[in-house]
């Protein structure tokens, strides 16, 4: 059976909800001390008449060879013409996700990337995510993984065929480092920092980088990594001058700090946009 329900009003809100008893540094309140009686009481409660409370994915996942329950709520909400899209070219990148896992939820790049959209939509910033599995695309075409950057390499050329006017496209990653490299603490919060790949050649990519960098750095310092230059791969770079590679945090970031960044990160964007 599947069950189309929604219970919270955004994929941040959903994952806070679900932490609240093991994340008490998150902003919402405990109103009952197990997170499953909160869940079932939502659903007690649904008003099927009011949109706001369905869910646009369903509980059960399929895959070829094995069907198992998961909470999959992702949406993926686009608002009018879309000026930001972002894509994952390693969407297998997870971060450390403790108080998930027991509900199925792989928490990584391709959920940050979904709950940033919903911050950039909420600040007037129509963001679209790409939904088509990179995974796929390698079997489809019996590729390794390295053969990844040919998967969104396709796949950025035809949104950009439908979206021909998109002001920032971001190739959302998750670096590999210490945990002591990868997060700073600004006033009382803990961030996961953030990193740009960029290949020099490509002059606008970089300058773009640069803005984004030096925003970062005015409004949160300490939070970027600086940009790393690679001259060997053009990270679909080619292809648009508006594209950057972003590496948000590392394996060993938690949720909240990588909602933190997330943060700042709307905040930038709007400043350079």
């Amino acid at each position: 059976m599947i069950l189309n329900i929604r219970i919270t009003n955004s994929n941040e809100e959903f994952i806070k909800y679900l932490l609240q008893d093991s994340n008490y540094h998150l902003l919402y309140e405990k109103r009952d001390r197990n997170t499953i009686t909160r869940v079932m009481n939502f659903l007690n409660n649904i008003d099927l008449r009011e949109p706001i409370t369905v869910l646009e994915r369903s509980f059960a996942y399929v895959e070829e060879r094995e069907t198992h329950q998961s909470f999959n709520f992702v949406t993926n909400l686009v608002i009018g013409e879309p000026r930001i899209y972002i894509y994952n070219t390693h969407p297998g990148e997870m971060y450390t996700a403790s108080g998930l896992q027991s509900y199925g939820i792989d928490f990584g790049v391709r959920m940050a990337s979904y709950i940033l959209q919903d911050k950039l939509n909420r600040n007037g910033l129509s963001t679209i995510v790409e939904e088509r599995s990179v995974p796929d695309f390698l079997r489809r075409y019996n590729l390794p993984f390295s053969r990844s950057y040919d998967a969104t390499r396709r796949f950025v050329t035809s949104t950009l065929e439908e979206y021909k006017n998109l002001d920032l496209i971001i190739d959302l990653h998750r670096d590999a480092l210490a945990r002591n490299l990868s997060i700073v603490t600004i006033g009382e919060q803990t961030y996961a920092r953030v990193m740009f790949v960029v290949n020099p050649k490509y002059a606008p990519n970089m300058d773009l980088a640069k803005r984004m960098d030096n925003k970062i750095r005015e409004l949160y310092p300490g939070l970027s990594r600086g940009i790393y230059t690679r001259n060997t791969g053009s990270f679909n770079q080619d292809i648009h001058p508006n594209i950057i590679l972003l590496e948000l945090g590392g394996q060993h970031n938690t949720v909240s700090e990588v909602l933190n960044t997330i943060d700042a990160l709307v905040e930038v964007i709007k400043e350079v946009l």
